[in-house]
C-alpha cells in the first residue's frame, strides 16, 4: 500500500517504529517508563489515525477502512461494556466501574457536561450506547456503517437489500427501538440479562 498513503502519512508510520523500538530495546523497562513509552505510542496513533482520513481520497479503499474501523470500535464498545456494566455490582464498585467505561471510550467529559449529575447506568449507557451524534457510541458506528455499507460496489441491477446492508439494518434498526430500562429489568442471576443478551445479539450481527 505505499502508493496509496501520502507522504506524510509514511513519514508518521516510520516515525511510530522508530521510536517504539527505540523505547523498548532490550534492556528491562519499568512499569513508569513502559506507561510513558504507551502514551508517547496513543498520541502517533493518534496522529496518524488523523492523517489517514485527511490524504485518502473518498474510493472504495477509504470506505472499506472505515468499515473496518466502525465495525472494531461498535465491537470494542460492546466487549467493554459486557465485562463491565453488565455483572451486577455494589454501588461504590459499579460508580468506579461506569467511570471507567466512559473515560476508557472518551466519554467523560461529554457525560459530565450534558448530566451534570451523579452516574447513573441508564444515563451511562444512555450516552454510550444510544447517542447517533456522539462519535464514541455504538449508535454513531452502526449509523456510520450503513452509511458505508449502502455506497460500495455490489451487483448491477440488484434491486434489493444485499446481506451487508440487512444486516446492518436489523442491528440498527433493534438499537435504535431499543430502551435502556427494559434491558435492565431481568437482573435475577447477577448479570443484567436483557443487556447482556441484546449485545451477544449485536456482536453476531456485527
Amino acid at each position: 500500500v505505499r502508493e496509496l498513503w501520502s507522504s506524510d502519512t509514511w513519514r508518521m508510520v516510520d516515525k511510530i517504529q522508530q521510536k517504539w523500538q527505540h523505547a523498548t530495546g532490550s534492556q528491562k523497562i519499568g512499569f513508569g517508563r513502559l506507561e510513558d513509552n504507551l502514551n508517547r505510542l496513543i498520541i502517533n496513533l493518534l496522529a496518524f489515525s488523523g492523517l489517514t482520513p485527511e490524504s485518502m481520497v473518498r474510493e472504495t479503499g477509504w470506505l472499506l477502512l472505515d468499515v473496518g474501523r466502525r465495525l472494531e470500535r461498535a465491537l470494542c464498545t460492546i466487549s467493554l461494556i459486557r465485562a463491565t456494566l453488565v455483572p451486577r455490582h455494589e454501588d461504590v464498585v459499579e460508580n468506579q466501574l461506569m467511570e471507567a467505561v466512559l473515560s476508557t471510550s472518551e466519554s467523560l467529559i461529554t457525560f459530565r457536561r450534558r448530566y451534570r449529575a451523579f452516574m447513573q447506568l441508564p444515563t451511562v449507557l444512555e450516552l454510550v450506547l444510544l447517542d447517533e451524534k456522539h462519535p464514541r457510541a455504538l449508535a454513531y458506528q452502526l449509523h456510520r456503517l450503513q452509511q458505508h455499507i449502502k455506497v460500495l460496489p455490489q451487483e448491477q441491477g440488484l434491486h434489493r437489500l444485499n446481506p451487508q446492508e440487512r444486516l446492518i439494518l436489523e442491528a440498527y434498526t433493534n438499537l435504535r427501538l431499543t430502551d435502556v430500562l427494559t434491558l435492565l429489568k431481568n437482573s435475577e442471576e447477577g448479570i443484567y440479562q436483557n443487556l447482556d443478551e441484546f449485545l451477544s445479539q449485536l456482536t453476531d450481527q456485527l
